[in-house]
């Protein structure tokens, strides 16, 4: 693990232009692609504790359907902020690693892990939107996990949902395919075709 200050240095996309999208700019030169996958109305995965189950369960799958030997950036989704704003018990994992690595916890940047770490820390990941403020109802940053040459940002928000965006289209497409199933409602981003439109009627 190592734990790197310069987001902007390490990541694979320009996230200036990454950042525009996100904001609704739509004079980029850079096309990203979206999917947000919610969980649905009838799933059995309506308690915090089962929403998070679920979502473990589908970032793993997606994390092990790339080489082993991947990296693995986590960052504040647009803008960086302190990972640990206040002292607590909570996130005990997180804090664990910082402790073991010699860092503050008021550090701002981006934490890069081999895919084995990655795997060991999602829990608190998926958590860490709506906890790391220690204020109830109040939500701090989503969080960016990105492959370190892919085209591939996963985005974990504080309103449980995960969602991945991708340049290519394609890649995006499959990767939907992949990961769908009963338990979540897939949304497209806009201007993000994913399934082809139904027929037309009779």
């Amino acid at each position: 693990m190592k734990f790197i200050k310069e987001v902007n240095e390490i990541l694979p996309f320009d996230r200036e232009l990454y950042i525009d999208y996100l904001l609704g700019e739509t004079q980029s030169p850079v096309v990203w692609y979206g999917a947000s996958f919610q969980i649905s109305a009838n799933s059995e995965a309506q308690t915090n504790v089962r929403k998070t189950e679920a979502y473990e369960s589908l970032l793993k799958t997606a994390i092990l359907k790339f080489d082993p030997k991947s990296i693995w950036m986590v960052n504040h989704d647009d803008k960086d902020l302190k990972w640990l704003p206040k002292k607590g018990a909570n996130l005990s994992s997180l804090r664990a690693l910082f402790d073991q690595y010699g860092v503050r916890y008021e550090f701002s940047g981006a934490l890069i892990f081999t895919q084995d770490e990655l795997l060991a820390i999602f829990p608190e990941l998926i958590a860490y939107p709506r906890v790391a403020a220690q204020v109830d109802g109040r939500l701090y940053k989503d969080l960016d996990i990105t492959h370190n040459t892919l085209p591939l940002v996963i985005k974990i928000s504080g309103h449980f949902n995960i969602d991945f965006l991708s340049t290519d289209l394609s890649f995006l497409k499959g990767l939907v395919k992949d990961l769908s199933d009963e338990t979540f409602d897939v949304k497209a981003y806009r201007g993000t075709s994913l399934f082809p439109p139904p027929a037309p009627s009779k």
